[in-house]
């Protein structure tokens, strides 16, 4: 999906690692609730990171210290804070700029191609 085809590799084995950090939010740095505060959030998942440094191959604490992370804007919180961790890992880990929006579309592509696999031979084998 992305004319650099070292991007979508970086990018599925970094996904992990980065919704982890987003359920550190969830569960331990009190959610996206308006009465919490982003420092919270920020530091939940910084303490994570630092406990669990040595496991994890893409996300830096570097990524994790940028406050815009943590802000509440109302919504899509979860979207905004996986995207904004992509675009860091990959142009630090391929040299490549991505754009909110083509990251935005690699997601929706994935989804549909998880809904829509493409045929393979195999499966058409073995339903004769």
């Amino acid at each position: 999906m992305f004319p650099d085809k070292k991007i979508e590799p970086i990018i599925s084995k970094a996904l992990s690692e980065i919704k982890k950090a987003y359920n550190v939010i969830v569960q331990s740095g009190g959610g996206w609730s308006y009465k919490n505060k982003p420092q919270k959030r920020k530091t939940a998942v910084l303490d994570w990171y630092r406990s669990n440094q040595a496991r994890l191959s893409h996300l830096k604490s570097i990524y994790l210290e940028d406050p815009a992370l943590y802000e509440d804007r109302g919504g899509q919180e979860k979207r905004d804070f996986i995207k904004r961790l992509v675009i860091k890992i990959v142009k630090d880990q391929a040299n490549q700029k991505l754009t909110f929006q083509k990251v935005e579309t690699y997601f929706k592509n994935l989804k549909k191609l998880k809904r829509h696999p493409p045929l393979r031979l195999e499966d058409l084998e073995s339903q004769t």
